[in-house]
């Protein structure tokens, strides 16, 4: 279906979008705003900022619907190729470790992904580590490419997911995300999850420093360190 481009907005309109959206992110966060805008205009080692929540829900939802114009499917090595967004080795050791990725297709092109994962997991942009246990599955690294959101996919590939894990007796589901994310809190909460955890991770000169709040297993109030692990020395 042709659809018609849009017309840039005038240069006067721009820059007072982009105020109004700050000035309503600031009305919501207030320093907190400040703090993660700077976490985007300088580098990752010299400061950065997060505040993140966990979820959890003990329902998985209902089956993922079937959609004619989008497939979804578990990835396979060979995906690794042309994989969105993350690195092929990574792709590759998440896979051979036991980590399940749900992909979305259109036309063959993959336009969103999802991991799940039993292991014990660290999310590296809000700095946390969970451990799901012997009963639960962890959801994370969701992805939906900008041109394909609101379409409902996210929750078809997590309900793809959930069909997979609840045949494994699995019967909790946790998914982190950023507080400033309000669409990703929003989708979770309209989803019947409710919240488990919360944490806050700030970089300051290569010091890594992750303060959770609370959480849904036992964990030392603070982690600090130089060198972020990855998924696999989690496991």
């Amino acid at each position: 279906m042709m659809t018609k481009k849009m017309e840039s907005p005038p240069r006067s309109y721009a820059p007072q979008s982009r105020f109004r959206r700050n000035w309503e992110a600031f009305r919501e966060f207030g320093l907190e705003h400040v703090l993660r805008v700077l976490s985007f205009l300088l580098p990752n080692w010299l400061f950065y900022y997060n505040h993140a929540v966990m979820l959890a829900a003990d329902d998985f939802g209902p089956e993922s619907q079937s959609n004619s114009e989008y497939q979804v499917r578990f990835a396979v090595e060979a995906d690794g190729i042309n994989f969105p967004d993350m690195e092929r080795n990574m792709f590759l050791s998440l896979l051979r470790r036991g980590d399940t990725c749900a992909v979305v297709t259109r036309a063959g092109r993959i336009v969103g992904f999802t991991w799940a994962t039993t292991h014990r997991t660290y999310a590296p942009l809000t700095g946390s580590i969970l451990e799901p246990g012997p009963n639960a599955v962890y959801f994370f690294n969701l992805f939906v490419h900008p041109s394909e959101r609101h379409k409902g996919l996210a929750l078809l590939m997590i309900g793809f997911q959930a069909e997979h894990y609840r045949k494994g007796g699995r019967t909790r589901v946790y998914a982190g995300s950023e507080i400033f994310n309000k669409a990703s809190v929003n989708l979770f909460e309209r989803s019947g999850y409710f919240y488990v955890g919360e944490n806050i991770y700030t970089v300051f000169l290569g010091i890594h420093v992750t303060y959770y709040r609370y959480w849904p297993h036992p964990v030392q109030r603070f982690h600090a360190y130089f060198r972020t692990p990855n998924n696999i020395e989690c496991s």
